[in-house]
C-alpha cells in the first residue's frame, strides 16, 4: 500500500512539474532611425534543459540584423544563424539551436541572449515562432510561455507647412503649423535677440498646439518674430521664424472673404484673384476637404460639408495671386 502511494506522488510531482509554465521573453525598445540597438532576451529558471530549438522573427523592412552575443553561460556551444535565401538576403528569421552534452543544464533565470539590430525608420514586432521548442534530458517537451517584444522607431519630424498668421476680424490672430509624425510643440517669442519659450497668459493661449493664438492682435509689437520649437524622442528641430506685422491683417493684393462663418452645410469664398485650390484641415491638422477649381472664378460655393463634425476648422486659400504661399482662415462649424 505504501509503494502504491509512493509511485502516486512521484507522478503528481512529475506531472506539476511539466504543468510549470516557464518563459523566455524578448524585450520592448524604442529608438530612433539610424540607432544600433540591443534587444535582450531574458528566460525565467528552467531546470534540466536537454535541447532548444528557437526562431525569433523579424522584419527585415525595419531593422537589419547584426548578430548576436552574451549567451548564457550555461549554453556552452549554442548555435545561431540570421536565415538568408538563396540570394544571400535575410529572410527575416534567427535559428537557434542547442543539445547538452550531459543529462541537461539547470538555466538560471537571467539574460538568455542579446540581438543587436540597426533600426531603419518603421517599427517592428519579435516574435518567436510556433515551432520552437525546449526539452529536458529524456526529450520530453517543457510548457515555455514564448513572450514575443517590439522596436518602436520614432519617426522623424516633418514640417509639411511652415507657420502661416491669420487674423479674426483684426483682433485674435493666430499662428498655425502642420506636422507629420508625432513631435511635442512649444512656441516660442524672439525676445533681446534670444528664444524664449512662450506660457500660456492673458495674451497667449495654446502655447504647445499646432495653432497658436494670439489674443490680442493690435497689443503684438510690430514687427515680432515667432517660431516653433519641435521634439521627439530623438530630435529637436525649429520651424521657419515668422514676422508678425500690422500687414498682417490685411493683405491688400489679395482680399478673401468666407460666408458664412460659422457655417453648416456650405461656405462661400469671395476673392479678388481667381480660387485655384482649397483644403479644408480640423485642429489637429488631419485634411477633411480638398478641392481644385478650373473655371478660373473668383467665387466658390463648397456645399455638402454636413459630414464635417461640430468644432473648430482651418482653411487653406490657394489664389492666382497666391500659388505658393497660402492663406490660412478660421472656421467654425455649428
Amino acid at each position: 500500500m505504501k509503494f502504491i502511494k509512493v509511485l502516486l506522488l512521484v507522478a503528481l510531482l512529475s506531472n506539476s512539474f511539466f504543468a510549470v509554465s516557464q518563459s523566455i521573453q524578448i524585450n520592448n525598445i524604442q529608438a530612433c532611425s539610424g540607432d544600433t540597438l540591443i534587444s535582450e532576451i531574458s528566460n525565467s529558471s528552467i531546470d534540466t534543459i536537454g535541447a532548444i530549438t528557437l526562431y525569433i522573427t523579424y522584419d527585415t523592412a525595419s531593422i537589419k540584423y547584426i548578430n548576436m552575443y552574451n549567451f548564457n553561460s550555461q549554453l556552452n556551444g549554442i548555435l545561431y544563424n540570421d536565415i538568408k535565401n538563396i540570394s544571400g538576403q535575410s529572410v527575416g528569421k534567427i535559428a537557434l539551436s542547442w543539445v547538452a552534452s550531459s543529462n541537461g543544464v539547470n538555466l538560471n533565470q537571467g539574460i538568455f541572449a542579446k540581438i543587436k539590430f540597426l533600426a531603419k525608420d518603421s517599427s517592428c514586432s519579435l516574435q518567436f515562432s510556433p515551432d520552437c521548442e525546449i526539452t529536458n534530458y529524456q526529450s520530453q517537451i517543457f510548457n515555455i510561455n514564448y513572450i514575443n517584444g517590439s522596436i518602436e522607431v520614432h519617426k522623424p519630424i516633418v514640417i509639411q507647412i511652415q507657420p502661416q498668421v491669420f487674423v479674426e476680424s483684426g483682433q485674435n490672430g493666430f499662428l498655425s503649423i502642420k506636422t507629420q509624425n508625432f513631435c511635442v510643440k512649444k512656441w516660442q517669442f524672439k525676445i533681446n535677440n534670444v528664444w524664449t519659450d512662450l506660457q500660456n497668459s492673458s495674451e497667449y493661449q495654446c502655447v504647445d498646439c499646432d495653432t497658436l493664438r494670439l489674443i490680442n492682435f493690435n497689443t503684438i509689437p510690430n514687427g515680432s518674430l515667432f517660431r516653433c520649437k519641435l521634439s521627439n524622442t530623438c530630435e529637436t528641430i525649429f520651424s521657419n521664424s515668422i514676422l508678425v506685422t500690422n500687414t498682417n491683417v490685411v493683405n491688400s493684393e489679395n482680399l478673401i472673404f468666407l460666408s458664412p462663418n460659422p457655417f453648416v452645410d456650405y461656405i462661400r469664398i469671395n476673392s479678388n484673384a481667381i480660387i485655384e485650390k482649397i483644403n479644408i484641415y480640423q485642429s489637429d491638422g488631419k485634411l477633411m476637404f480638398s478641392g481644385f477649381f478650373n473655371d478660373k472664378k473668383n467665387e466658390q460655393i463648397i456645399t455638402n460639408l454636413v459630414y464635417l463634425n461640430s468644432g473648430l476648422y482651418f482653411i487653406e486659400i490657394f489664389t492666382s495671386q497666391n500659388k505658393c504661399n497660402s492663406q490660412i482662415y478660421k472656421l467654425i462649424k455649428y
